[in-house]
């Protein structure tokens, strides 16, 4: 190698392992060969470490005169060597260019599968950067010194302050637009998977379904079938890598009552299920169909936001009432629930009303607020069991148990626990004057010590060598905020609030839950217990779901849409053979199957509900809530603790067996002069019994039966001669106690 060539590879790895930007890479190595030495002499970057040249006269380090062999461009010399060297520096610096450009750090870079993070919607939030405020004083051994919070750099999922919060103009669509042309009756009741654009606009690549506008921050871009492409993609790769047998797919039938169950809380009809199985075209265009109609179409979207409104309250609040249960308005809660869901409001936002509400709790004050019933449950003297309950449902992680000390198993410490827990000091329950009537507010909060610091407003915790030590609003991975305590210097549960959507916890632990709501079994368990200490089934798989979550705009729907129509999804739930896939035995799933289970309790009463002619078209209405409220509570109890935790004898109890035998809905159902379903049977005198008994399978178990399941039951009818009205009777009450007809399978 030439020495002008060496000179060249040595500036070069030089600048690039100084991490200094190409430009200054350019400017040494031409200084280097004699190019830039007329140009004003400029210090080298404070990065960088000068090159150490040779001295001696004539040489390209030297000082003082120096000794001229090639002539710049356009002057006498030796032109040959002059290109060649020239042409030498180009390739050099394009490539240290490319090399610093690539390796040059980024942060919230995507995987090739996902598009990049989205710039989060306007909610309310505060400003964090504030000036630096003193240390405070320890006490003699007590208390332990915090550095100062310093500015931090805003996130790519942070809120933007208080002033945009009201601002809901990106999430909805504008009264000012012009209306989209009016769609035909078979486009209303099957709704496209992506929405034409508007016009006067470009095709894009995908976009928000029909009706639903984009929500802020969310890409439009990211399309349906390229996500539930990546779901079957990762799922496979695992099936081949553990050479499991798979499943065969699920019958129509089967699938359809799935997706009816676990989207609107209940069976399908027989006429839903026929016109299902009748559908023109290929079954994953089928599929496709009706997820979009229950999810966006008319009538359908309203029953789907009561269902998940039912689930979100019972993962908020759960179903019992608890110590603070006086406080808490539950139908004001799944009320303010179903208007979100049906708003599509995105989660992020959803999560950031919920964390910072503030008003009375029942409806008919001036300040009224369903979403304050979240904390009212949980908002205790020291806000332990709601520190606890933000961090298990909002960011899938379980800190409760480092309250009293460092937890054993895992990286949680008693220190983290109390800087989440400093955020809801400001926040304070009032008793209303009417009975029932509490309020949650906001309050200076001056610390916890003898004196008030306002501009350091500590919180206090013990070790369980009796040792105090201080804690200021922290969150978990360690960001800190000002730890003032006036609201009007810091908000600390919207800073709260921003921290968590910024998280990337967030999104798995939305995407976690809802994947284990669907399918059984969560990519760790529990599935509110993420870290490193418990590392999920399919890591790449939650990592990507959960940024194209994030990428979405944080849309639930388009989140149920693609675990529904995945393949893992689709499998039917009979073990294959030779199949080591069981995750009841401890093993971490790896769904190349459906894994059965029992109906939620709220399941099984909508469905009994459907069969008597009991459910109302519209939910939540009050009667039917406050009576299946009732219901559920039966094989519920409360276990007093400090953590609100509740137990469930719902599956295979006594209590449970007792109802399906011979409870007031069964009887309903069961009753010939009040149940719809058999009012249906005896009024059709026209209809032979065998289509008599077809309907009646489907209309319980959502599929035909067997053979030998119709010989059986055409048997038993004629036994029963003219009582036919009890053989219809004893026939349905056989059905609904099968053991089928309680599964989700």
């Amino acid at each position: 190698m030439k020495p002008e060539e060496e000179r060249i590879l040595d500036a070069a790895l030089e600048e690039l392992l100084g991490q200094v930007r190409p430009p200054d890479l350019t400017r040494r190595v031409l200084a280097q060969l004699g190019y830039c030495e007329a140009a004003t002499p400029r210090a080298p970057a404070p990065e960088t470490t000068p090159l150490a040249t040779p001295s001696g006269p004539g040489q390209p380090g030297a000082a003082g005169p120096r000794v001229q062999e090639d002539a710049p461009f356009g002057r006498p010399g030796r032109r040959g060597g002059l290109w060649k060297l020239w042409a030498a520096a180009c390739v050099a610096c394009l490539a240290v260019a490319v090399g610093v450009w690539t390796l040059w750090p980024t942060s919230g870079t995507p995987g090739p599968e996902v598009v990049q993070q989205p710039q989060p919607h306007p909610a309310q939030s505060s400003t964090q950067q504030t000036s630096p405020r003193p240390q405070p004083r320890p006490a003699e051994g007590s208390r332990a010194e915090m550095p100062t919070p310093s500015r931090q750099r805003s996130k790519p999922h942070s809120l933007p302050p208080e002033s945009t919060a009201g601002d809901k103009s990106p999430r909805m669509e504008s009264p000012r637009q012009p209306k989209p042309p009016a769609r035909s009756r078979l486009a209303q009741q099957f709704p496209p998977l992506v929405a034409p654009p508007p016009r006067g606009e470009k095709p894009a690549a995908a976009s928000q379904p029909a009706g639903v506008a984009p929500a802020s921050g969310g890409s439009p871009r990211i399309r349906d079938a390229d996500v539930v492409a990546l779901i079957d993609r990762l799922i496979r790769r695992r099936w081949q890598e553990e050479q499991v047998p798979v499943a065969q797919d699920a019958s129509q039938s089967t699938w359809c009552r799935r997706v009816y169950l676990d989207l609107l809380g209940r069976l399908p009809t027989v006429e839903e299920l026929r016109q299902f199985e009748q559908a023109p075209g290929p079954l994953p265009q089928k599929k496709r169909r009706l997820v979009q109609q229950l999810l966006y179409g008319e009538g359908y979207r309203e029953q789907w936001a009561a269902n998940w409104a039912g689930v979100w309250t019972v993962w908020l609040i759960g179903r019992t009432d608890g110590p603070m249960g006086r406080r808490v308005y539950r139908a004001g809660l799944q009320e303010y629930l179903y208007q979100a869901l049906l708003e599509n409001k995105p989660y992020d936002q959803l999560c950031a009303e919920l964390l910072t509400a503030t008003g009375s709790n029942r409806p008919g004050q001036p300040d009224y607020s369903g979403a304050v019933n979240f904390l009212l449950k949980h908002l205790d003297a020291k806000a332990v069991t709601a520190t606890a309950q933000t961090a298990r449902v909002f960011l899938g992680t379980q800190v409760q148990c480092t309250q009293c000390h460092n937890h054993p198993f895992n990286q949680w410490k008693q220190s983290q626990f109390w800087g989440l827990n400093a955020f809801f000091r400001q926040a304070r329950v009032q008793r209303g004057q009417a009975r029932g009537v509490y309020r949650l507010v906001d309050r200076d909060f001056p610390g916890e010590g003898a004196q008030p610091h306002w501009d350091q407003a500590e919180v206090y915790y013990e070790l369980r060598n009796g040792l105090l030590k201080v804690a200021y609003p922290t969150f978990l991975d360690g960001r800190r905020i000002d730890p003032a305590g006036r609201i009007e210097q810091v908000h600390r549960r919207r800073e709260l609030a921003r921290l968590v959507v910024s998280s990337p916890l967030f999104g798995q632990a939305a995407v976690n839950r809802l994947w284990a709501a669907f399918l059984g079994y969560g990519f760790t368990r529990p599935v509110d217990d993420l870290g490193p200490h418990n590392p999920p089934s399919h890591p790449e798989l939650l990592d990507k779901l959960g940024r194209a979550f994030a990428a979405a705009g944080y849309d639930l729907r388009r989140l149920m849409s693609w675990i529904v129509l995945s393949r893992p999804y689709g499998l039917s739930s009979r073990v294959p053979r030779g199949s080591f896939d069981d995750p009841t035995t401890g093993q971490p799933p790896l769904f190349s199957r459906f894994y059965m289970r029992q109906m939620r309790p709220e399941q099984l009463y909508d469905s009994l509900s459907l069969l008597a002619g009991t459910a109302p078209d519209r939910l939540p209405l009050a009667r039917h809530g406050v009576q299946r409220q009732h219901w559920v509570q039966r094989f519920m109890f409360d276990l007093n603790n400090d953590e609100n935790n509740e137990a469930t004898l719902w599956e295979t109890s006594l209590t449970q067996t007792l109802l399906m035998w011979n409870g007031p809905l069964v009887e309903q159902v069961t009753d010939p002069q009040r149940s719809l379903l058999l009012q249906q049977l005896l009024g059709r005198r026209d209809v032979r019994p065998r289509e008599k008994v077809i309907y009646l399978f489907q209309a319980t178990l959502s599929r035909r039966p067997s053979r030998a399941e119709l010989q059986m039951a055409l048997h038993a009818l004629r036994q029963y001669g003219p009582r036919q009205a009890a053989a219809w009777s004893d026939l349905t009450w056989a059905l609904v106690n099968s053991g089928e007809f309680l599964l989700v399978r």
